[in-house]
């Protein structure tokens, strides 16, 4: 009749015993987290607020950006001369040699009729004689698509000059042609022009006097 009561008691003991170091073990560990996390947070917090940048730094910035364009700008409108330049050597060579080959064609004749603004004896089919058409005869050519624009200046109508070589290729656009002798030149002119809008100007200047 004494064993339940001291197994009882003991049990009793034994649940507080155990009970008490988990309880302040798990209140140990959390609290300096907690606290640790929260000055980390307004640590970071007051880093953040502190952050900015003084009129002498955008200063600094804007000169260093400035001597930077004032040093690329020119060197990428070197490489843009010197793409256009490229590009309309490649363009004067093929006319060129669609010239030569004409004249192997039509007993060193070169071609010499121009409508339209343009060649129309390479890019279309001639005769021995070099007359345009599309008959039986006609079994010359064509020996261009097409006479594009000179990329200088955007134009691609050809000229005619009378001599050889031409004077002021500098003020020139388009393509420069001397049908006597079957030379072509590029104009120079560096800038793209709208020969449309000049002609109208040109016409109404003439219209107004």
């Amino acid at each position: 009749m004494r064993i339940q009561p001291i197994l009882q008691f003991t049990a009793r003991k034994f649940d507080v015993d155990f009970q008490k170091p988990t309880v302040s073990l798990s209140a140990s560990m959390t609290s300096p987290s907690i606290s640790s996390a929260r000055s980390a947070l307004q640590q970071g917090r007051l880093g953040c607020a502190r952050r900015g940048f003084t009129l002498i730094e955008v200063l600094m910035v804007v000169t260093a950006l400035a001597i930077i364009a004032g040093v690329v700008v020119p060197q990428v409108t070197t490489v843009i001369d010197d793409a256009k330049n490229s590009a309309m050597l490649k363009d004067l060579r093929e006319v060129t040699m669609a010239i030569e080959r004409y004249r192997m064609d039509h007993a060193g004749t070169p071609p010499d009729l121009i409508q339209n603004d343009t060649l129309v004896q390479l890019i279309q089919k001639t005769d021995a004689d070099g007359n345009i058409g599309t008959g039986a005869q006609q079994i010359y050519g064509p020996y261009l698509p097409e006479i594009g624009k000179n990329p200088l200046n955007g134009v691609a109508r050809v000229f005619r000059v009378n001599s050889a070589p031409p004077s002021s290729l500098s003020t020139r656009v388009g393509w420069v042609y001397h049908p006597a002798s079957g030379q072509i030149w590029a104009g120079l002119f560096g800038e793209a022009v709208d020969l449309t809008a000049v002609q109208v100007q040109g016409a109404a200047e003439v219209a107004a006097h």
